[in-house]
């Protein structure tokens, strides 16, 4: 595997994320292939862990790559670079869903803020404990959806880096026509 660019102006993981993918499309890393692990990687790119993830969460968006709990991520043994497994309106109705679950239970922890308030002033702690459980379980589906819907930007980050499309062009000098 080649290493990472310094000069490059793409962040490391979308740096990483192509020097893998290089590696699958060129036959380095086979179908079947376990990647190695994040602290080889970890220590031969000097990356931190969390760029690791990054990286291999665009190829599994991608469907290049599979995990398997407690093993390893592995090449896929039917990897299709040019497809993502994703249909896209299914896509838009789970995003939608998601994002109204999480106004449903920012609305929820409002309320329950709210209670907790009224609340304090009595001294029945049975009540507030359950009013605080509420509220914990709201805020931690709130974090499951939120991780949820970053994997879809992985998904979509990576289709539009497969279609060579640029979502942030850069500001390009006018040319000059020497006048």
């Amino acid at each position: 595997m080649r290493d990472l660019d310094p000069n490059d102006p793409n962040p490391p993981y979308r740096q990483l994320a192509r020097v893998l993918v290089e590696a699958i499309t060129t036959g380095e890393l086979k179908p079947g292939d376990r990647l190695p692990s994040q602290a080889d990687l970890r220590q031969r790119f000097g990356l931190a862990n969390m760029t690791i993830q990054r990286a291999i969460s665009v190829l599994r968006s991608q469907g290049r790559v599979v995990t398997r709990s407690g093993s390893g991520v592995y090449v896929r043994d039917e990897a299709n670079p040019d497809a993502t497994g994703l249909d896209p309106l299914a896509t838009n109705q789970r995003i939608k869903e998601i994002l109204d679950r999480i106004h449903t239970l920012q609305t929820r922890r409002i309320v329950l803020k709210e209670l907790m308030e009224e609340m304090k002033s009595d001294s029945d702690d049975s009540q507030m404990r359950v009013v605080f459980d509420l509220a914990n379980a709201s805020l931690e589906e709130t974090r499951s959806l939120i991780t949820e819907l970053a994997s879809f930007d992985f998904a979509a980050e990576a289709d539009l880096e497969r279609k060579n499309m640029d979502l942030w062009p850069r500001a390009r000098k006018p040319v000059s026509d020497g006048s």
